[in-house]
């Protein structure tokens, strides 16, 4: 995969959130996008987040908010530690998880 320069340089951005910033500065990409970028090049620390998997997640108690209209790095920060617990409680890695939901 040839990853743009634009690309590359939001994923050296160094905290989590800083990370989604940059991704979603680029035209056309959006949370889920962002958050699919970062669980291709990191699927041992990221997941992706779409209204899909956090309504999974909701529906068996794990969030107890709707999917956000406009969802921002709060909510990823959000799901991304409620998919931790979870991965841990299963015994899974996120990747894994991803799939289950």
């Amino acid at each position: 995969m040839d990853l743009s320069a634009e690309t590359v340089d939001a994923m050296a951005a160094g905290y989590e959130t800083r990370k989604l910033e940059r991704l979603t500065e680029l035209r056309g990409v959006d949370v889920p996008v962002a958050t699919a970028f970062l669980q291709f090049l990191e699927p041992e620390r990221y997941s992706v987040m779409s209204d899909r998997e956090w309504s999974a997640l909701r529906t068996y108690g794990e969030l107890s908010q709707s999917y956000p209209t406009a969802p921002g790095p709060a909510a990823y920060d959000r799901y991304l530690e409620t998919c931790r617990t979870v991965a841990d409680w299963c015994g899974w890695d996120l990747q894994t998880l991803y799939r289950a939901l």
